[in-house]
């Protein structure tokens, strides 16, 4: 079929940035204007034309990767974005700790499963120094991570946070 509709409206919003080319991709996939057909083993697409699928993706990157973080369980969400105000690199260690200061009951089992699962769905890296430490895939997942917190309870998460890195 002609892709020609999806290239030219993804290109519109993305001018070829690789990170941002597969974040409005996968905002497509996550509402159905792209979908694997299992009957016939092919990635389709409705009829909708480019203003549509433009209307269908945000200019912000930053919104794209939120809208991704939002379908992924409320603990992940919590988890990254303690994550996110920590150093560049983050251990799992310091993530418990900072876990229970925010009352989430996650025993180190569940947070390396939620950890493993973020690292799926491409969202963090390990850090390369062989530590088990993390990092953020991009910064601008992490930015996204950051303003997941709703602003009237971000200041009482940032001094959660402060109080356990200080």
């Amino acid at each position: 079929e002609d892709v020609s509709e999806i290239t030219e409206a993804v290109y519109s919003k993305t001018l070829g940035n690789v990170f941002f080319v597969k974040q409005a991709l996968e905002e497509l996939v996550r509402k159905n204007v792209i979908y694997y057909d299992m009957m016939m083993f092919l990635w389709q697409f409705g009829d909708v034309t480019r203003v549509e699928l433009e209307d269908c993706l945000s200019d912000d990157v930053v919104e794209m990767v939120r809208s991704k973080l939002s379908t992924m369980p409320e603990t992940l969400q919590t988890a990254l974005s303690l994550a996110a105000y920590t150093k560049n690199t983050f251990s799992l260690d310091l993530l418990s700790v900072l876990c229970t200061s925010q009352s989430l009951d996650l025993n180190q089992k569940a947070l390396e499963k939620l950890i493993r699962r973020a690292f799926k769905e491409g969202l963090v890296l390990n850090d390369g120094n062989n530590d088990g430490s993390f990092k953020f895939a991009h910064d601008r997942i992490r930015e996204a991570a950051c303003t997941a917190i709703p602003e009237g309870e971000r200041d009482s998460f940032l001094r959660g946070v402060a109080e356990v890195l200080i």
